[in-house]
Order: structure tokens, then C-alpha cells, then sequence
């Protein structure tokens, strides 16, 4: 994962993907996330894993 907050890019399967991050904090570059469809939002929002294993 890239920033700037509060959107982030992530590379999902070699294609970097722009989404919103729900997070309590701001995360790193790096960052472990799990990608899931926000239906009421209507976008693709990645939640922090805690791991450095993105």
C-alpha cells in the first residue's frame, strides 16, 4: 500500500488499485490490508491488517 490519505493505492495481483482506507490511524507504505467492496459507499475500501505483508 501507497498513500497520501485518505485514499491509498494498493497492487492487488500486479494492478494498483485506488480505494479509501478505513483505519484508526494512518498506514505506512507497506502495510498489510484486506480489500472488500463498501456497497453503501459505492467504492472499494481496504482495511488495515496489521502486517507488514502487503
Amino acid at each position: 500500500m501507497t498513500w497520501p490519505d485518505p485514499e491509498a493505492y494498493v497492487l492487488v495481483e500486479g494492478v494498483l488499485l485506488r480505494m479509501s482506507v478505513d483505519a484508526p490511524g494512518p498506514l505506512p507504505p507497506g502495510t498489510g490490508v484486506r480489500v472488500r467492496w463498501d456497497a453503501r459507499a459505492d467504492l472499494l475500501r481496504a482495511y488495515g491488517t496489521g502486517s507488514g505483508d502487503a
